[in-house]
């Protein structure tokens, strides 16, 4: 018998036998009795442009639209396309919440109980801080009275860079920017139609739908990877992973490369060391570099598009 992670090699007997597998007798580490084809607890989901062989996604009832932020590589349209990797859990933990379309979608159809929305952006976190809060009304008032013009734009971008605003006018101000920059990105420069996507009624409906559902919703600003660990021993959780993509991520996000190998290192540590755990569930764009970093038997990578899907 092989370990995959160290390479020591042993009779059966020497390797300790648990519920999820063999125990390493050199590094600790369970090789699982499941292969890459029957675990089901834990999926990297790459996504492609462009697939070849594809076949339809059969279409849901859940509402994709729920969330008033905008995002590149947004889930909104690939909720479809996640739902058959996603098991029946009480809690949904979404370490890089962004915009949250598949966590809200999930908590609206009542296929989860509770939604932690997680980020270390603090505009982000202001926003949801504020939508869940009372404060939700003077949100929209404020929304309601405002039209978009460059001035203000370029001027509440810059504000966004103080210490020292209110978590309302915070994300009053981040709210702005995402809806009227180029593909929601915070150091865009404004669409040459900034209205086109600042509608009132609708982004006002939007918070207001989400507000009621506020009291099964967790608003964090926490490290991704410290959230992680923490929310990954409770077997009733699924933690939804959604960092910058890669093959842009420096220009879209102050993310680097060394912390999606980081992000790697810490949930192959975890699976590897303590199985049986929460489910987890990565979207990335599908890049070589993935497949290298996820390599491991107990581990389920497929491949997605935005309208089909396949697995490899």
């Amino acid at each position: 018998m092989r370990c995959e992670y160290c390479g020591y090699i042993g009779e059966k007997e020497d390797f300790e036998e648990g519920k999820y597998g063999f125990w390493c007798p050199m590094c600790d580490g369970v090789l699982y009795k499941e292969g890459k084809e029957s675990f089901s607890q834990t999926h990297v989901i790459l996504e492609q442009s462009k697939l070849k062989n594809s076949t339809p996604v059969q279409k849901s009832k859940l509402k994709k639209r729920l969330s008033p932020l905008r995002y590149p590589g947004g889930k909104s349209k690939l909720i479809d396309q996640l739902l058959p990797y996603i098991q029946d859990k009480e809690c949904f933990v979404e370490a890089f919440c962004g915009g949250s379309s598949l966590g809200l979608a999930l908590l609206d159809a009542g296929k989860i109980h509770k939604l932690v929305l997680n980020d270390l952006d603090r505009n982000v976190y202001a926003f949801w801080k504020i939508v869940c809060s009372n404060q939700y009304k003077e949100l929209n008032d404020k929304i309601l009275e405002y039209s978009p013009i460059k001035e203000t734009y370029f001027a509440y971008q810059e504000r966004l860079k103080s210490s020292d605003l209110s978590d309302l006018d915070r994300a009053f101000y981040f709210l702005v920017i995402n809806r009227c920059s180029f593909s929601g990105i915070q150091m865009a420069n404004p669409k040459s139609d900034m209205k086109d996507r600042w509608i009132p009624k609708s982004l006002t409906e939007r918070i207001k739908k989400i507000h009621s559902m506020s009291d099964y919703i967790e608003v964090r600003n926490n490290d991704a990877m410290e959230l992680i660990e923490e929310m990954y021993w409770n077997p009733k959780n699924c933690i939804f992973i959604d960092p910058p993509y890669i093959e842009k991520g420096d220009q879209l996000y102050p993310v680097k490369f060394h912390l999606h190998q980081e992000l790697a290192e810490l949930i192959t540590d975890l699976l590897r060391e303590f199985p049986g755990c929460a489910d987890l569930l990565l979207t990335y764009d599908d890049q070589e570099i993935l497949h290298q970093l996820y390599n491991q038997n107990h581990i389920g990578i497929h491949i997605i598009g935005r309208n089909y899907s396949c697995r490899r």
